[in-house]
């Protein structure tokens, strides 16, 4: 049996975790408990490493038997996050980095500097830090039939879009135009992000979106493997 604290993003992030994610590793004997980055008072915006180490930090002195981990979005991390130089850098060079690099990159350099910071704490058995391409709902394009009757919109909507990312939820994103939450939110205007999210994810279901999402699918195996 195995508990981890995961620190999510934002509220959506949260109810995926509680409502979804948690119930799917109980039955490995795996627990996890969500805690918002920064809380309390946490709105969302730019994610900065000192107030995410804060939260690592806190969470390693309560208890010597849990494990950290972290579901945040890797476009909203500032860029003193470990490993964002790199990663841009990179870019400026003109390098295209596909999303296994930027997800090395970043779990690498984010161990690397919480070590420097706890040394004590056996930071690379205990921290799992998972890093969303770009926001939780990409998930839900795991399953356009699933998603398209939670939107109440024809598949061929919802199929187009992800088409338009050569079928990989994990890509759908080039500008903050184009966040999943925004492509949603345009096909249906009334789209509530942590209620619908969260309903359209346990329709889909863990497993199809360890199927369609590599990232995703290394941190869930990664979790399963503390039980």
């Amino acid at each position: 049996m195995s508990e981890v604290i995961v620190i999510a993003e934002g509220q959506s992030e949260q109810s995926f975790l509680k409502r979804v994610l948690a119930p799917y590793l109980s039955e490995h004997v795996c627990y996890i408990r969500a805690q918002l980055i920064g809380t309390p008072g946490h709105k969302g915006g730019s994610v900065s490493f000192d107030r995410f180490s804060r939260d690592v930090g806190a969470a390693l002195k309560q208890r010597k038997d849990t494990y950290i981990s972290s579901m945040l979005d890797y476009f909203r991390l500032d860029s003193k996050w470990p490993g964002m130089n790199d990663l841009n850098q990179a870019m400026r060079l003109g390098r295209k980095i596909d999303k296994s690099e930027i997800r090395v990159i970043l779990q690498e350099k984010t161990l690397e500097r919480l070590e420097e910071l706890f040394p004590q704490y056996s930071i690379p058995t205990r921290v799992l830090p998972y890093f969303s391409m770009h926001e939780f709902e990409s998930l839900l394009f795991s399953d356009v039939t699933k998603l398209s009757e939670g939107l109440r919109r024809n598949i061929q909507d919802v199929q187009y879009v992800l088409d338009s990312f050569d079928g990989d939820p994990e890509s759908i994103n080039t500008d903050p135009s184009k966040a999943p939450s925004k492509v949603l939110e345009r096909l249906n205007p009334e789209y509530k992000k942590v209620l619908q999210g969260t309903l359209i994810a346990t329709s889909i279901g863990i497993p199809k979106m360890q199927n369609k999402c590599s990232c995703f699918n290394h941190w869930i195996n990664q979790l399963l493997a503390l039980s």
